[in-house]
């Protein structure tokens, strides 16, 4: 009986060290690569209320375009989000997220293609 109760409080400590490592959240940094018409990789943090915003410059045919992309994750993880580009909206970011990656099309001002996000440990 001695040697199961220390067993069991080792067993124990192990279970609950695991579950502290497991991320069951969207919360944290991201990098989303864009892939189609335009390609790039942009760092966006998800918030506590799993909304992003991020703004970036865009090169585009020898052009700066001041561009944000916002939008927010659902519980389940679909990911709805809108693109601006010098203040307004040209497009969106559609797709499926769980708490490591995710992945989805975009499209933008007759241009578009597909995302892919990873979460940043």
């Amino acid at each position: 009986m001695k040697r199961l109760f220390p067993l069991s409080i080792v067993i124990a400590i192990l279970f609950s060290a695991c579950s502290l490592f497991q991320s069951e959240s969207f919360t944290g940094k991201w990098e989303l690569k864009l892939l189609g018409d335009y390609e790039d990789q942009i760092e966006f943090l998800v918030k506590d209320d799993m909304t992003f915003s991020v703004n970036t410059v865009v090169d585009y045919n020898g052009r700066d375009f001041d561009v944000k992309f916002s939008g927010k994750i659902s519980e389940d993880g679909k990911l709805v989000g809108l693109i601006y580009a010098q203040g307004q909206q040209m497009g969106e970011l559609n797709g499926k997220m769980n708490y490591e990656n995710g992945e989805g099309k975009w499209n933008a001002a007759g241009m578009g293609g597909t995302w892919s996000a990873v979460k940043k440990k």
